[in-house]
């Protein structure tokens, strides 16, 4: 997510060069690669670390967004009703997934070039 915030056209790329059936095969590969980066910005913003957040690293969840979430998986089918939202998240993995560079990281996406 570190690449993607930086430079969201730069993970598309990435994402065609590394999964290649991801990539358009014809048309104007030029518009799909906008409309893309425009979704992937999208779906960003609400995964964007925030000053006020509680726990501000990578991937953690407050537990007043987790309490959210059954009522919104339930209406829309994902889980049946009356779910435990402490079964759905944990913060355990959240330190080792936040053991990384993520300056380096963005950095890394502001110099990408694609091949």
């Amino acid at each position: 997510m570190a690449f993607s915030f930086a430079n969201p056209e730069a993970a598309v790329r990435a994402m065609w060069e590394v999964y290649p059936d991801t990539k358009p095969l014809s048309g104007d590969v030029g518009a799909v690669l906008r409309a893309e980066t425009e979704v992937r910005k999208t779906c960003l913003a609400r995964m964007r670390i925030d000053e006020a957040d509680p726990d501000p690293r990578w991937c953690a969840i407050s537990e007043d967004a987790m309490r959210i979430w059954p009522d919104t998986l339930t209406r829309t089918g994902m889980i049946r009703d009356g779910a435990d939202h402490r079964l759905l998240y944990t913060a355990e993995l959240v330190g080792g997934i936040n053991e990384f560079d993520a300056e380096a990281v963005s950095n890394a996406a502001l110099e990408y070039r694609a091949v």
